[in-house]
């Protein structure tokens, strides 16, 4: 046996699926009293280790072991499928983030530019109406020197 590794490791595998078929039949024993309760399934790393027990085992198990492997494999599918579908919701969410604050952005950024522009066109007006202070004064200013001038022409007449 020890110079005959196939055989050897043929051995400690046949021990190894003794001792779980041991274990599982104990606890599909309990499943079974206990109305098949599903807090009693394995879970995590015992569920890992059924599920390469089904894939590797080639003997046929009584119904009630094989009805609880099942149930485990059964729950770790339906575990899985839940992180996934937890996975891409998650991935979705942060995508549908990303477009919303991208479309946040840019209408911030038009707004900016928007402002910008209205900002520019309230300067030119300001100086445009400055411009049109002066020469409204300067008017003034030279209506009232005329006026003036033609008050003083009209007293020496």
């Amino acid at each position: 046996v020890h110079r005959w590794p196939t055989l050897r490791r043929w051995l400690d595998e046949d021990q190894e699926d003794s001792a779980f078929l041991e274990q599982l039949r104990h606890t599909a024993k309990q499943w079974a009293n206990r109305h098949r309760a599903s807090g009693l399934l394995w879970r995590g790393e015992a569920s890992r280790e059924a599920q390469r027990f089904d894939r590797r085992f080639k003997g046929n198990l009584p119904e009630l072991e094989r009805d609880y492997l099942n149930a485990v494999i059964a729950q770790a599918k339906k575990g899985k499928r839940l992180r996934r579908t937890l996975v891409v919701a998650s991935f979705a969410f942060l995508l549908a983030l990303i477009a919303v604050g991208s479309v946040v952005l840019l209408r911030i950024r038009s707004a900016e530019q928007e402002a910008q522009r209205q900002a520019t066109v309230a300067k030119a007006e300001a100086e445009r109406a400055r411009k049109a202070e002066q020469e409204i004064k300067r008017q003034r200013g030279g209506l009232r020197i005329s006026m003036e001038v033609g008050g003083a022409t009209k007293d020496k007449e």
